[in-house]
């Protein structure tokens, strides 16, 4: 298997929910920590030429069922497509970095501390100069149309401003910004031509290009032979998430009360989890750690399709950096199978994983 490298050549677009319009420009602009997995599926379907317009009646899970098909064809791709990321800060050092949400940690600094009974994950306090914290800017933007009558320029369309926002990456010690490698398994045979790729909103764009593991830093290497998806995974282990875990609920009645580890939880999307243990908490500007794990549950925007025009569902998940214990999986859902073939629930295996 090799590795997809992608390096922001400017503040990415990373919508966690719809940008708002003109009529809510004084609210505020969420945003995702990393990449979507179906931006990333996304981009290599648009660098293999899979195209979908023939499509356009599609249902949009359906709709991504067929980009996994043409992926398969085009590609020569497996599922899942992708797996990860990891994060690499150039400028820092080559040691691999995860995304705990509001935080970007130090592999290395996770500790971890299993009993017979009961789990204890949190940051070291060793060294939390070299954590880095996301930035958030908030941006107007205005919709461009071509110009009246016969003239070709282009001009504001009459009332529709709209807010965005930009993510960039700054050392919590130093405050120096630095620039993100996404790393991510690439399971295509065929490789993607290296190049400068539209990722995630407003025609953001980052350096692309494909390679061995080998090629990378040894630690990095290593790391990422320990990321594994719910499509493969054969034994029980401990495990954080990468990407967010879809949750789809079996009746909307069971919103408000949702089973998540019991033996019947009433929810797909979890038929490789035995256990969710919750995330760590870090606060990005205290950096104290604590050593318990908290359950989350968060609404995950599934993006934009530009086949439909339109955005897609929103759904619950499990948040990236999600602490969980897991299982083979016996059987799953067709529209789980879809997200998870994506990149979704990407898991690194904590099982050894080294302590204080």
């Amino acid at each position: 298997m090799k590795a997809l490298l992608i390096e922001p050549l400017e503040p990415l677009v990373l919508s966690k929910k719809p940008v708002a319009s003109q009529e809510f420009i004084t609210g505020s602009h969420a945003v995702l920590p990393i990449p979507s997995p179906t931006t990333i599926s996304g981009l290599v379907g648009s660098a293999l030429n899979v195209t979908l317009e023939s499509q356009a009646n599609a249902d949009h899970i359906s709709l991504l069922r067929k980009l996994i098909e043409g992926l398969e064809e085009k590609g020569g791709c497996g599922k899942p497509v992708i797996k990860g990321p990891l994060l690499w800060f150039k400028d820092l050092s080559n040691e691999p970095y995860v995304c705990l949400g509001s935080i970007y940690a130090p592999l290395r600094e996770i500790r971890v501390e299993q009993g017979s009974r009961n789990i204890k994950v949190y940051l070291s306090k060793a060294d939390h100069g070299k954590y880095v914290k996301p930035v958030v800017e908030e941006r107007i933007g205005v919709k461009l149309v071509k110009g009246y009558g016969n003239r070709t320029e282009k001009v504001v369309d009459k009332g529709y401003t709209y807010k965005y926002s930009t993510l960039s990456y700054r050392v919590v010690g130093s405050g120096d910004s630095v620039i993100p490698t996404f790393i991510y398994l690439y399971n295509c045979d065929k490789e993607l031509e290296p190049g400068a790729y539209r990722v995630g909103g407003e025609g953001r764009i980052a350096s692309v290009n494909v390679t061995k593991l080998e090629a990378l830093p040894e630690e990095i290497a290593k790391t990422l032979e320990l990321i594994e998806s719910p499509l493969t995974l054969q034994n029980k282990g401990l495990h954080l998430t990468l990407t967010p875990t879809p949750l789809i609920p079996l009746a909307l009645k069971e919103l408000n009360t949702l089973t998540l580890d019991e033996s019947k939880p009433n929810v797909i999307g979890l038929e490789f989890v035995e256990r969710v243990e919750g995330s760590i908490q870090a606060d990005p500007e205290e950096l104290e750690p604590g050593g318990k794990l908290k359950r989350k549950i968060e609404r995950l925007n599934l993006g934009y399709s530009e086949v439909l025009s339109s955005r897609r569902p929103q759904i619950l998940a499990l948040p990236t950096g999600t602490i969980i214990r897991t299982k083979k999986p016996e059987r799953y859902a067709e529209t789980i199978e879809t997200l998870w073939s994506l990149g979704f629930a990407s898991l690194l295996r904590l099982n050894g994983f080294r302590t204080p």
